[in-house]
């Protein structure tokens, strides 16, 4: 695009009123900006858990080391902070893959860091996880969740799904369970015991 019409695209500011002796222009170039700034403190809490770099450790990446730009890692940070900004569409991907928060979630520099992964990359890899690794995760969850503990719980149970699983309820809240002997497993599920008890 010439530059000529480069910069007749972009709006002129408005002169507003002056506030005392200081001039008011309304200026609609702000800029890269982004409303997703509260996930930045999940960032925080997920470095001093080790929470996602400890299920990306589970996972296998069989994909030919050449061509990556993209760790497991990044791919499940990316996922689980757009998840937790209410962006469950793995197509919201292809939107937030330049916004500056994102970015700065990953170690990426805001404005000149490399894009992040789009929807395909992170279709692909939600469909290549597999069941073993799944359960690998659900362990891994299992372990954080006795680790907040000053002392080991009384009781924990986790468990994962198995052939001779039976889903009960609604349609609306279905509850899946597995029955092996007096023992009533849910599915990737922790219970904690409580201590008064």
């Amino acid at each position: 695009m010439p530059a000529a019409v480069a910069t007749q695209l972009q709006p002129t500011p408005l002169h507003l009123a002056p506030v005392g002796t200081k001039s008011v222009e309304l200026d609609f170039d702000g800029g890269r900006l982004s409303s997703d700034a509260g996930v930045v403190l999940l960032k925080d809490i997920d470095d001093q858990l080790g929470l996602t770099r400890a299920l990306a450790a589970v996972l296998s990446d069989p994909r030919d080391g050449r061509r990556i730009h993209f760790t497991p890692e990044d791919l499940l940070k990316q996922r689980v902070w757009q998840i937790a900004a209410g962006y469950e569409d793995a197509n919201d991907a292809n939107t937030l893959r330049d916004d500056p928060i994102f970015k700065l979630m990953l170690d990426r520099l805001p404005e000149t860091g490399a894009p992040l992964a789009s929807q395909p990359t992170i279709s692909r890899f939600e469909n290549r996880i597999s069941r073993s690794e799944l359960y690998r995760m659900a362990l891994v969850l299992l372990e954080q969740c006795i680790a907040s503990y000053a002392s080991h719980p009384r009781l924990a149970c986790s468990t994962s799904m198995t052939p001779r699983t039976r889903s009960m309820g609604n349609k609306n809240r279905p509850v899946t369970m597995a029955i092996m002997g007096a023992i009533v497993l849910c599915p990737f599920t922790s219970m904690r015991a409580s201590r008064g008890a």
